[in-house]
């Protein structure tokens, strides 16, 4: 629920997904706001070539502290086709397909993904409860990646079948063995799992780049300036002489 500090600004960004049984959808009904994604700017298309499996380890959330995900990892990790990236510290962690870390300037892991051309998404709960997306999926599509995500509500609305999917209530043997599925049937079906990449790509181009959020986003201040200096001379005209 919105503190009541949060309610005093004159417009908002909302990335979760607005629904008639949230708590602040009365509020949002009566006030600014637009949707707002953690999107990536346009890249050029680059067909890839699918041969490892890319992937951020993280130290927060159900990806580190669920049983589940933790067996999913240790899994990955004695595959030929894993690459982990992240900080030093899940060297020892992962000792056998741990990489190293990537710079956060923007660019390079965009260019990593895009050189293992295939790419793991997996979302917190909460993600998935409040149709949220990761930032990744947007990294993974615009780097022309062959993406593999858990069933996040708003990846499977926007992508449908240009990304393949692993059900995430599932044991961390099975979670593995949904994944290795996908990649084996990605490595023997180059043809068909690019062309995914082609499908999930234009949809990005079409619906989320960063460029296009940031006119929509001017235009949003615009339109609460100028309501405001409506608000503002409607109050001289009906100030009382």
């Amino acid at each position: 629920k919105l503190l009541p500090s949060y309610r005093e600004y004159d417009g908002y960004l909302i990335t979760y997904s607005l629904d008639m049984r949230d708590v602040n959808s009365g509020f949002f009904h009566t006030h600014p706001w637009m949707s707002w994604q953690p999107l990536v700017q346009l890249i050029p298309y680059e067909e890839p070539e699918p041969s490892h499996l890319f992937y951020i380890c993280c130290s927060w959330g159900i990806r580190a502290h669920d049983e589940r995900y933790k067996t999913l990892m240790s899994l990955l990790d004695e595959t030929s086709y894993t690459h982990f990236y992240g900080k030093k510290t899940f060297k020892s962690i992962y000792p056998n397909n741990y990489q190293h870390p990537i710079p956060l300037d923007g660019e390079s892991v965009l260019k990593t993904i895009h050189k293992s051309g295939i790419c793991l998404v997996l979302h917190s709960d909460a993600h998935i409860k409040s149709k949220i997306p990761s930032g990744r999926i947007f990294e993974a599509i615009a780097s022309s990646s062959v993406v593999i995500s858990d069933e996040n509500p708003f990846v499977m609305e926007n992508f449908g079948d240009s990304i393949l999917y692993v059900k995430q209530n599932s044991t961390g043997e099975s979670l593995f063995r949904q994944i290795d599925a996908h990649v084996q049937w990605i490595l023997s079906h180059p043809e068909e799992a690019i062309e995914k990449t082609r499908k999930a790509y234009e949809i990005y181009k079409e619906r989320f780049l960063l460029e296009d959020q940031l006119l929509r986003l001017e235009k949003f201040h615009e339109d609460i300036l100028e309501s405001r200096l409506g608000s503002s001379k409607e109050s001289k005209r009906e100030k009382p002489l």
